[in-house]
């Protein structure tokens, strides 16, 4: 793999739309853990904060943490056969893969999560799935799939939604596209300097080709 070119995708807002789903689960454990439930005021304004900002957002207390994020991936788990792929999404990771891109998932979802979405869309376009626990790790998992598959860091490229991932890719020293479609709003997304901000899935076809 390391003379191809690879895209690697994040995957929560990116390919799949659990942005909603996952309101209603915070929602639904509001009573359980003290807090408040979310308006759509909130919601929106959500778009415009950094992952690692919600949890003061929330004022959940330290050593619930790890609780909350598990039973949240659980009931998202539970409830993946109904989560939606963004429109048009599929059609550009099969014309990618046509185009001989290699393709790859870091997720902080978990890996059957993941798995059983891709299974129940009938998607099999990536070479690799690789999921990670820590929310804030993604930088360091990157590296360490630079090292595993012999990439090249200048022909890697980094595909997620949230400012978090631009965050990962520039620690991870390779290239970024942010989307608008997913999580954080442009807004968001504009202060962290990606290499490139797409509004719809089919940009990203032609955008990739800049990157290399």
């Amino acid at each position: 793999m390391d003379e191809r070119k690879v895209i690697i995708f994040d995957f929560d807002g990116t390919i799949a739309d659990t942005f909603s789903a996952v309101v209603e689960i915070v929602n639904g454990l509001s009573d359980k853990f003290g807090i408040s439930k979310l308006g759509i005021e909130e919601i929106s304004a959500l778009r415009h904060k950094r992952a690692q900002d919600l949890l003061k957002v929330f004022q959940i207390p330290l050593w619930k943490i790890p609780k909350f994020l598990f039973i949240v991936k659980e009931k998202l788990s539970n409830e993946i056969q109904d989560i939606k792929a963004f429109p048009e999404i599929f059609d550009v990771l099969i014309r990618l893969k046509k185009d001989g891109y290699s393709l790859g998932i870091l997720s902080s979802n978990s890996e059957q999560t993941v798995n059983r979405f891709l299974e129940q869309n009938h998607v099999d376009v990536f070479d690799f799935v690789c999921c990670e626990k820590d929310i804030f790790g993604k930088s360091r998992v990157l590296k360490k799939l630079i090292v595993k598959y012999a990439l090249h860091r200048d022909q890697v490229v980094y595909v997620g939604d949230e400012t978090r991932d631009v965050e990962a890719a520039r620690g991870a020293k390779i290239k970024v596209v942010a989307v608008t479609w997913g999580y954080n709003s442009s807004r968001a997304l504009e202060q962290q300097y990606p290499d490139r901000i797409i509004d719809k899935p089919q940009e990203l076809v032609a955008v990739v080709g800049t990157l290399f």
